[in-house]
């Protein structure tokens, strides 16, 4: 394996690089103002006043420009996207009202403005409140589950159950590390502190809804769709690796919850699950060389579709997965952040487009190119965040793009044109 794996292995490869000067910088912002508004031409040396006038285009030229930006792109539904009913009307959910619950923790920690809390909040007790044993529906076994199921199919998706929850316990463990916050009231009159303590529970139960489908080895565990699920070409099958990543990140989560509070034995129960998934992720990630002779990574989507590499939208969560396990020090080190990185950067194109859906440069009908997560990488290349940066003004205003490359931009210092501070370390 060249140039990524396990720690200790070519550590001149954890060096930073990359742009290290605020003018390198504004650069990115004034090429993402030329895609935003191509009626602006610059040509030649770009005056400081130039710059400052261009740069002041971007969303990201300031946090009070992000902010606003953010604001004005929280709107689908008013701004309560999904949080009434989490099913469209063919009774599949919708997945990203998690995303944009997570999106709110995260705009709550680049601008410490608690008005992002207090919407997580109201979005999160209307999406309790729908959990199938207060509902009353019943799942294809007559289970009043302390989760979602999907209506379509009445089976509980461990994905969905990973996913949902990963923003409540995120606020959970976000409220437990900060005593400002831990007295603030919510509308229902518990404090915050209350809050994170009913949202952990919440996502506690609805995690242990699947445990009789935890399977595991030695070393690595994963979890299987039920053996009588209601789609018997994928039962008794191990779960896709994005259902299984975000089961997995939300028992790191919950993990560091626990941590927190020093309950010992939850956050070793929880912990045990994500670092025996992380395992066995690991395990089945295939290195790549590109032109460059450069390490980069592929994976398959599931066992049970003949190990074929997986798609873009769906590998956004093993990404996702291996971010926050890196933070964590745990299997994934800088380097495979890195050779993910590099994977990305065959998926965007130069022109900022993604020619091909799967992460292999192949087609497959019918799956997403969203690049949601893996803009995360960003947060170790330059290169790589001026591709993001690019992709983002090609493609389209989007609130959880938006907020996902601001949130890179704020863990490296440079939300607002803040310079100089490489990301070297963890989030």
């Amino acid at each position: 394996m060249v140039g990524c794996g396990r720690v200790g292995l070519l550590a001149a490869t954890t060096e930073c690089r990359g742009m290290n000067a605020f003018n390198e910088f504004l650069t990115i912002l004034v090429g993402l103002a030329a895609w935003a508004a191509p009626s602006i031409v610059l040509t030649g040396p770009v005056s400081n006043d130039a710059a400052a006038a261009t740069a002041a285009l971007s969303p990201f030229a300031s946090i009070a420009a992000f902010h606003r930006r953010a604001r004005e792109l929280d709107s689908l539904n008013g701004g309560d996207w999904h949080k009434t009913n989490l099913w469209d009307d063919k009774g599949r959910y919708y997945w990203h009202q998690a995303y944009v619950m997570q999106a709110y923790v995260w705009l709550y920690e680049i601008t410490r403005d608690t008005y992002w809390l207090a919407k997580l909040l109201d979005h999160v007790d209307h999406v309790l409140a729908q959990r199938d044993n207060l509902t009353g529906h019943k799942d294809y076994l007559g289970r009043l589950a302390p989760a979602w199921q999907e209506r379509k199919s009445r089976y509980v998706w461990n994905g969905f159950t990973g996913a949902i929850t990963w923003p409540m316990l995120s606020f959970a463990g976000l409220v437990q590390g900060h005593p400002d916050l831990k007295t603030i009231l919510a509308p229902d009159g518990k404090n915050y502190l209350a809050k994170a303590k009913e949202y952990a529970a919440a996502a506690e139960a609805a995690l242990a809804f699947h445990a009789n489908d935890w399977r595991e080895s030695t070393t690595e565990g994963y979890y299987i769709y039920a053996a009588d699920m209601p789609a018997p070409s994928i039962a008794g099958r191990i779960s896709a690796y994005d259902m299984n990543a975000l089961m997995g990140l939300a028992h790191l989560v919950l993990a560091g919850y626990y941590r927190q509070t020093a309950d010992r034995d939850r956050e070793s129960l929880h912990a045990e699950r994500y670092r025996r998934y992380a395992a066995f992720f690991r395990r089945n990630i295939t290195p790549h060389q590109n032109a460059k002779g450069q390490t980069y990574y592929i994976w398959p989507f599931a066992e049970y579709y003949g190990r074929q590499a997986d798609d873009v939208g769906h590998a956004n969560f093993n990404v996702l997965f291996a971010y926050y396990c890196y933070r964590e020090k745990w299997v994934f080190t800088l380097d495979d952040m890195r050779c993910f990185g590099r994977t990305l950067d065959r998926i965007i194109a130069d022109d900022f487009s993604i020619p091909n859906n799967r992460i292999d440069g192949t087609n497959i009908a019918n799956v997403s190119k969203h690049v949601l997560y893996w803009h995360l990488l960003a947060a170790f290349d330059d290169e790589l965040l001026s591709k993001s940066l690019g992709f983002f003004a090609k493609n389209g205003d989007s609130f959880l793009d938006l907020v996902t490359i601001g949130y890179v931009l704020h863990l490296k210092g440079r939300l607002g044109g803040l310079g100089g501070r490489e990301f070297c370390g963890r989030a």
